[in-house]
């Protein structure tokens, strides 16, 4: 009875992040929720690493140092976001595979 109290809960506060914008119904799709909600967030963060390189690109004003740590940034964002993408798809895959539907 606990655990249906906590997905009520959890219903109440983030059910329009659950899997086909339907409710919780169990420990799986909080667990797909907590997936989805990964790569989002690691596809946030390198958008916002790409961003961030980029902004010290252009004020790096001509200095070598700072040139180079912003294209590390920019790089390393990149990899980031080819990585929470390949994450995404390799995540789909294997939900397809498992016969696993109505799950974003």
């Amino acid at each position: 009875m606990l655990l249906a109290g906590a997905f009520d809960k959890l219903n109440s506060i983030m059910g329009s992040f659950a899997p086909d914008n339907t409710m919780f119904s169990g420990p799986e799709s909080f667990v797909f929720l907590l997936a989805n909600l990964f790569v989002y967030i690691a596809g946030g963060l390198s958008v916002i690493a790409i961003a961030f390189g980029f902004l010290q690109l252009a004020t790096s004003s001509g200095d070598v140092k700072n040139a180079e740590k912003a294209q590390r940034a920019i790089l390393w964002g990149a990899v980031g976001l080819v990585v929470s993408f390949l994450a995404f798809i390799l995540k789909n895959v294997l939900l397809k595979t498992a016969g696993v539907s109505g799950v974003l």
